[in-house]
């Protein structure tokens, strides 16, 4: 008999094995910031950089908004954005103790 393995990973499965990306910000949160804007004084960024300072998902911020909950939004026509300090007033007024 021919000594063979068993059980051999096919080459599909490769994708499992790899590391998986990791991403660092810096703690002031300015890396979360990167493309930020200014519209009428505010510094404001979009949907994916205010999901990048509240450390979740771009659909957590669609259901929120949905559901009229979350940090407040401007909306100029399609396009959402997020002030920088509402964001971070609403992590300072969601802050347990």
């Amino acid at each position: 008999m021919k000594n063979t393995p068993k059980h051999q990973k096919s080459p599909q499965n490769n994708h499992q094995d790899a590391p998986r990306e990791t991403q660092y910000y810096r703690p002031d949160g300015s890396e979360a910031l990167e493309g930020a804007e200014v519209v009428v004084g505010k510094l404001v960024v979009n949907e994916a950089g205010a999901a990048r300072v509240l450390q979740v998902s771009k659909s957590l911020l669609r259901k929120w908004r949905r559901l009229r909950y979350g940090p407040p939004w401007i909306r100029l026509g399609r396009i959402i954005r997020y002030s920088v300090g509402d964001l971070l007033e609403f992590i300072r007024k969601n802050r347990h103790e």
